[in-house]
């Protein structure tokens, strides 16, 4: 078997940016947290299910158009809301408290559209 030439580290990199940047391979790219602005709600889930597949992928879709971090708090447990299996994995039922937090340019715009799912018990086109 031929043995392959070991491929250039910069084009990979370029190829596959946020994880080369959450390594620390692109420190000039990286907003320090504290200046970045945090959005921060607490809100009730009503609906009837709790949070379930439907409206955790809606949530999730709408963290990875944001681009930024976005997290949801239900006690001691962080979700990554762009991860359908860690919104799933908060076990909220109806009548749970969560707290909605998003970092960076646009978050208040997001929690607002969040905040409009949660409020229609996600009647939202799909």
């Amino acid at each position: 078997m031929p043995v392959r030439p070991p491929v250039p580290l910069e084009p990979v990199c370029m190829e596959v940016g946020g994880a080369c940047r959450a390594a620390g391979r692109f420190q000039e790219d990286i907003q320090p947290m504290a200046d970045m602005p945090v959005a921060r709600r607490a809100l009730t889930v009503e609906l009837a299910n709790g949070l379930h597949m439907v409206p955790c992928s809606a949530i999730a879709k709408a963290a990875r158009e944001f681009g930024g971090p976005v997290r949801i708090i239900h006690g001691k447990i962080t979700a990554d809301a762009s991860s359908v299996f860690d919104l799933l994995g908060l076990g909220a039922e109806r009548g749970t408290q969560l707290i909605l937090e998003a970092d960076g340019d646009g978050a208040e715009g997001l929690l607002d559209q969040l905040e409009n799912y949660f409020r229609s018990d996600f009647d939202i086109p799909r």
